[in-house]
């Protein structure tokens, strides 16, 4: 069939329908990326947070331990005149990372009605591309998050030993 101007013309037309409706789609996904993201960082700086409460609790468990090895006679006390005295930590700074940090504001695309394909193309890959920096920066704050919950598990088994310990020795000294 032979191509007509009415035919080509509503071919091109449709075409850039489709165009279109691809940049909304995709201006529809950054935004939903970039929420994500911040939800991400939100989650990071909770987690941050938890990893400062439990170095703070076995700073105290470390202290509870000093102060029973006092108590519990001669020996526990020259043990702590061999042994540094704990630091006295009430609370631990907050990691750098969650101080100030931005992650990027979205880079929202938006086109007006253009009939030119190659601008919306053009518009499709900028969008694309900002949607595979959101994919990145999500995957670089979910394994800093893991890295995050791997050191505060360590600490938290570190303090509930030392808990258990402690208790152990409470119950010794009592009558």
């Amino acid at each position: 069939m032979p191509s007509t101007p009415d035919n080509t013309l509503e071919s091109s037309q449709t075409t850039q329908q489709h165009l279109k409706t691809a940049i909304a789609a995709i201006t529809e996904a950054e935004g939903l990326g970039t929420e994500t993201l911040s939800s991400l960082q939100h989650q990071g700086e909770i987690l941050a947070r938890s990893q400062n409460k439990a170095h703070t609790i076995e700073a105290h468990t470390t202290q509870a331990k000093y102060l029973l090895r006092d108590m519990s006679g001669i020996v526990g006390k020259i043990k702590n005149a061999i042994m540094k005295k704990p630091k006295n930590k009430d609370t631990v700074s907050t990691p750098s990372q969650y101080t100030n940090k931005k992650m990027g504001t979205p880079h929202i695309h938006k086109t007006s009605i253009n009939t030119n394909e190659d601008a919306l193309l053009s518009q499709i890959s900028v969008n694309v591309n900002h949607l595979g920096e959101l994919g990145r920066k999500m995957g670089d704050e979910l394994t800093h998050q893991n890295s995050i919950l791997d050191t505060l598990t360590t600490t938290i088994d570190s303090a509930d030993k030392s808990l258990k310990k402690n208790r152990s020795k409470i119950c010794d000294l009592m009558p």
